[in-house]
């Protein structure tokens, strides 16, 4: 029981980063421009989705244990990607 509300809780974190970028596609946020840097507009809202994605496969794995393994590797990754791709595009500007 307690896993399940877990991953309902991992899900809802991966639903506000997603909903974060999301909103912030055409307006500043962090130390990024995104109006004015289409790649990076680009960028988060791949990420966007991808995490969104992420999200509903986290909810999908509360009924499935393979699922759910497949889900946290995913978010997992994915979450540490974003951080990296903005980090090295912190470093660029």
């Amino acid at each position: 029981m307690a896993i399940k509300i877990l991953m309902l809780v991992f899900a809802a974190v991966l639903f506000f980063i997603s909903t974060y970028l999301w909103h912030h596609r055409q307006r500043p946020f962090l130390v990024f421009d995104p109006v004015s840097q289409p790649a990076i507009a680009r960028l988060v809202s791949f990420w966007a989705i991808e995490l969104a994605i992420v999200g509903f496969l986290s909810i999908a794995g509360i009924f499935n244990f393979i699922i759910m393994i497949i889900a946290l590797i995913l978010g997992s990754l994915s979450t540490m990607a974003l951080g990296l791709m903005l980090v090295q595009l912190m470093n660029r500007s």
